[in-house]
């Protein structure tokens, strides 16, 4: 049995896992089914097993369901769960959505026209604001972690995904996972500050982030 597949069929928290939908170097992401709202689907991430006894790799984990939670908005992706089971399994539970992200858009099309890339900003800069007025920095904004949905029959609604990077300002040392001279973030959409591994990074460097993904799109 792979080590993916045991979860199949298997409750984690309140919710019971029904098929893999990817997995990427830290965890597996399944699509689950609430066992105390039936018919309430959601995408529940877990941490592979061996990451167990890793605490920066668990805090970051946590952290991802701490920050989307604070900064709530129509256009950051909504989490209904997260914890650790009595077994030491580590999980977070966020919408099910189905769409794509911003960079297989890209892909696709190459370039926007200036319409639907203002319109794709302008969601994300209503993400951001709403994370920076809780003290919430995201620090890895780029297409991969931007997904595009169809909502009410309009597409291109935007999600701002991964939050497990992000910075919770304001609460002291015991939240601030970055290492003295680490650096944190994606090259091509990091700002100046980042890669000087600055440790009063805020919300300026999302917003010089986002200019970057208006300049691709």
């Amino acid at each position: 049995m792979s080590r993916t597949s045991q979860w199949i069929g298997v409750t984690i928290g309140d919710w019971r896992v029904r098929r893999l939908l990817g997995e990427g170097a830290f965890g597996a992401v399944f699509e689950a089914e609430s066992v105390k709202k039936p018919g309430l689907v959601g995408a529940i991430k877990v941490l592979h097993e061996h990451y167990a006894s890793d605490e920066t790799i668990k805090q970051r984990f946590l952290n991802e369901a701490t920050a989307a939670s604070r900064a709530q908005h129509m256009n950051i992706v909504q989490v209904y769960d997260s914890g650790t089971t009595p077994e030491g399994t580590c999980f977070q539970v966020m919408e099910f959505l189905n769409g794509r992200t911003l960079s297989d858009a890209l892909k696709e099309a190459t370039r926007f026209d200036l319409p639907r890339a203002l319109r794709i900003a302008t969601q994300v800069a209503g993400a951001l604001g709403s994370a920076h007025s809780v003290q919430v920095v995201h620090r890895d904004l780029k297409p991969d972690n931007i997904f595009l949905i169809e909502k009410d029959g309009k597409k291109d609604f935007v999600k701002v995904l991964y939050f497990g990077v992000a910075k919770l300002r304001g609460e002291g040392s015991s939240n601030n996972l970055t290492q003295t001279g680490s650096i944190i973030g994606t090259s091509a959409y990091m700002s100046p500050e980042q890669w000087m591994s600055k440790t009063d990074i805020d919300g300026r460097a999302d917003i010089y982030a986002l200019g970057i993904i208006l300049f691709h799109c």
